[in-house]
């Protein structure tokens, strides 16, 4: 009887590993060959079985990353706006308070940095912030560049998070764009 990975031969049939738990190949004799997956923030890259699944000798995850999943064979960088924490085998990045962080793979929060405001931009979105020109806007907050308005529309000043539509001819407004414009008069 050739058992699967995560089972073993006990008799005329292949019960399970308990939970938690793998064989490194198929056809394991004995529940004595089941061995413990890499829980939360730890991984293996020594110790896989034919599954792909990562068991023990398992390892931290290093500073900057993070690993939720049981059997992992490595770990994942903390996405920019997160960081890891000053301690190993983080099972989840933390959020910034406020703001973002200039690249993945962060480690402590002094590294979270505030986001340009909408209506700005600057490099990474976050560095040397400036309004956005007339004629162009930012719609959300840490956009690295502005976005040039659609042919037909504008806005009324720096700094603008949208564009509107300019008014038709034969029609005015205080700021020359809809929704408030008006018929000439005759």
């Amino acid at each position: 009887l050739q058992c699967a990975v995560g089972t073993h031969t006990g008799g005329t049939s292949c019960p399970p590993c308990p939970s938690g738990e793998s064989t490194l190949t198929p056809g394991s004799p004995s529940a004595s060959s089941c061995v413990p997956l890499c829980t939360g923030g730890r991984f293996s890259n020594s110790s896989v079985n034919a599954a792909g699944l990562g068991l023990e000798p398992c390892f931290l995850c290093p500073l900057g990353t993070y690993q939720s999943s049981p059997g992992a064979t490595s770990c994942l960088l903390c996405e920019r706006g997160t960081y890891s924490g000053s301690n190993k085998g983080a099972m989840v990045c933390q959020s910034c308070p406020s703001g973002t962080t200039l690249t993945e793979g962060s480690i402590m929060q002094g590294e979270c940095v505030q986001a340009c405001s909408a209506g700005s931009a600057g490099l990474l979105g976050v560095l040397n912030c400036s309004l956005c020109p007339v004629g162009s806007f930012s719609a959300i907050a840490g956009s690295a560049e502005c976005t040039p308005c659609p042919p037909g529309e504008s806005n009324t000043g720096p700094g603008s998070t949208s564009c509107s539509v300019y008014c038709s001819q034969g029609h005015f407004s205080p700021t020359g764009f809809e929704p408030s414009c008006q018929i000439c008069p005759a």
